[in-house]
This record gives C-alpha cells, structure tokens and sequence, in this order.
C-alpha cells in the first residue's frame, strides 16, 4: 500500500477496521445456537455507519402546472403578456425556440409528457427548455427558475444537460460543425453587402472605426 495515496490508505484500514467489527463466525467448538437474532442485531446496530451531513430532503408542493400557465401565457398565446423582444431578453425569437422545442423533445424522451406512479403530471418540455434556455441566457444558478417555472434546482441542473447535449445531436451536423467553402462564401458576401470586406466573423472587423463606440 505504499505506492497508494495517503487517502486511499486512510479509506482501505477503516474499511478494514469496520471488518474486524463486523466479524460474528465462531469457532467449530462454540455453539452455533450462541448467536440469535438478537445478538446479530446488537452487533448491526453498533456498527459504525457513515451518514451524511446534508439536511433531508424536503418535497415541495411546487403546483407543477401552474407554472407551464404561466409561461403559456406570459409568451405563447395569441395575445401574450410579453413580446418577442422582452422573450429571454430578445436573445432568441418564440419560434426558434418553438422549433428547438419540439426538435429535442421527438429526440429525448426526457422530454416528453410523463406521469408519476399516482397518475401526478410531471413538467413539460416548454418549463424544461424554459429552465435550461434562461440558466444558459443569464447565466444564473440552476435555483434561480424555481419560483417562475415550478422546477426543482437538480431538476433544473438537469434538464440543462439533457438541453445541451440534446441540441448537440440534433444540430450538430448542420450548425456546430466547422464552416465549409460554401459558407465562407456566404459570410464573405454578407460581410461585403454590409460593407465589411474580408470579414469572416465579427472579430475579423475589430480594426475598423466604429464612430459610435461608448468611450470612458
């Protein structure tokens, strides 16, 4: 064991220790009748345990449908509450989000309607994407959604997850994949029509002037 870290070693004795505590055989000459139920419950009871500090977990009754209401109504009705540029704060337009929607949940059936064991309904794919669209827009912790969506923190974690890596394979092959030639050609012209020669991205024009620029 010398070869292996400090805390491997520290792990392995107490393991071993917790062994030797544990150690009800006897000898042939004993007899077996000695040890009852009793007894092996004793020796179980006083057994060292190793318990968590964390508190217990508490369930919520969060009222998972009034949260898909709200965001419903607060974006996609008819006549919603806010409009396209106050959705997460104009970083993305109602029907992209709608088409990433439905894209990932025919992909995952994470997403899809569920119910629990009682018949209860689970959240939906609108409060999931929902909840991973606004951690990934504002950059906030996965708790910040709770009291808007009605979805837990580690729930919240993840369906960010499942989002993310859900996107990747759906949209890999013809968004996140490098540029081709034609491509290129494409952001070149745009870039021309804009008049921006040459520029590819918005970093291949940071040695133009901007006339309006904030300066201190």
């Amino acid at each position: 064991m010398d070869g292996y870290p400090s805390s491997l070693q520290r792990y392995w004795m107490t393991e071993e220790e917790d062994d030797d505590n544990t150690n009800f055989l006897v000898d042939d000459d004993d007899d077996a009748g000695g040890l009852t139920y009793n007894h092996l419950l004793q020796a179980e009871s006083s057994r060292p345990r190793r318990r968590s500090d964390a508190p217990p977990k508490v369930i919520r009754p969060r009222d998972l449908p009034s949260g898909h209401r709200q965001i419903k109504s607060d974006y996609f009705v008819p006549n919603p509450v806010y409009n396209d540029k106050q959705f997460v704060e104009g970083t993305m337009h109602r029907h992209l989000f709608k088409h990433i929607k439905e894209a990932i949940k025919n992909q995952d059936n994470y997403f899809k309607k569920k119910c629990d064991a009682t018949g209860k309904e689970g959240l939906l794919a609108l409060q999931k994407c929902v909840a991973a669209i606004r951690i990934l827009a504002y950059g906030v912790p996965a708790d910040v959604v709770d009291e808007y969506v009605r979805i837990g923190e580690s729930t919240a974690r993840k369906a960010l997850h499942r989002f993310c890596r859900t996107v990747i394979d759906v949209f890999d092959e013809n968004y996140l994949r490098p540029p081709n030639a034609t491509d290129v050609a494409r952001l070149l012209q745009e870039g021309e029509n804009r008049g921006f020669l040459g520029m590819l991205g918005s970093i291949d024009c940071m040695q133009w002037e901007w006339r309006n620029c904030p300066t201190a």
